[in-house]
């Protein structure tokens, strides 16, 4: 049987357990308490997330069952972290590099060359139930991958009943380039928890669409943010030019 190893992440086939997954060297709990001790419990596959910072960044570290519970104002998904991501929209605190600022980009990017609005922006609410309508393709959700272990993105998918199509934006490793757009019916994929392109090919490639004009774009706004942080301010200004 074969393995496959990248960094702190193992997989092996094991006859009686079948696959099981090492999340780091120690395969414990990297939580660091207020002490500046670290957890080291055990992690039991499926009953482990990874850590967040403040801002709903992902830290690298892995939670076991009892800290993820502690961890759970920060995930992405909460209340808190929706709260924080507004006021980092309203306070132009938003990070270039973090969940929230390359989701923001991705579809001012897409709002751009489309030549329609972000509803995000247009109605102040960051976290509403659709990015972008269009004449074509309807309601749409963007969503972006960076390219993992060089092989393929994986795109969260939260089964929106009310979406006609969805747009991924495939990037590189490092997150400079735009290296694939894919417009995905909302029908074929409404199903799947996640949607997983091979870089080297997949069954959504009927799908797939010339990046170029996109990693252009990409990379004019990118340009325009000095620093880490950027504000709504800057995005709405660049979507107007």
């Amino acid at each position: 049987m074969s393995n496959y190893i990248d960094g702190n992440f193992e997989r092996n086939d094991i006859a009686k357990t079948g696959r099981v997954r090492h999340y780091n060297k120690t395969n414990t709990c990297e939580r660091i308490k207020e002490n500046g001790d670290i957890c080291g419990e055990p992690l039991v596959p499926g009953k482990t997330r990874r850590e967040y910072d403040k801002d709903g960044n992902e830290t690298g570290r892995w939670l076991c069952y009892k800290c993820r519970g502690r961890d759970y104002q920060n995930l992405p998904d909460s209340h808190n972290s929706f709260v924080a991501a507004n006021r980092n929209v309203r306070t132009g605190n938003i990070g270039k590099k973090s969940e929230q600022g390359k989701t923001i980009i991705s579809q001012a990017v897409v709002a751009k060359y489309l030549g329609i609005e972000d509803l995000n922006i247009k109605m102040d609410n960051y976290s509403h139930y659709i990015d972008m309508e269009h004449e074509r393709y309807g309601k749409i959700d963007v969503k972006y991958s960076s390219l993992m272990y060089g092989v393929w993105w994986l795109f969260n998918n939260r089964k929106k009943i009310d979406c006609d199509t969805n747009i991924c934006i495939g990037l590189d490793k490092s997150g400079d380039n735009i290296e694939s757009v894919f417009f995905i019916p909302n029908d074929i994929i409404m199903h799947n928890t996640g949607i997983t392109i091979a870089r080297s090919g997949s069954k959504y490639d009927e799908f797939k669409v010339d990046p170029k004009i996109y990693n252009d774009l990409y990379h004019s706004l990118t340009c325009c943010i000095k620093g880490e942080y950027f504000s709504i301010e800057l995005i709405k200004h660049w979507m107007e030019g």
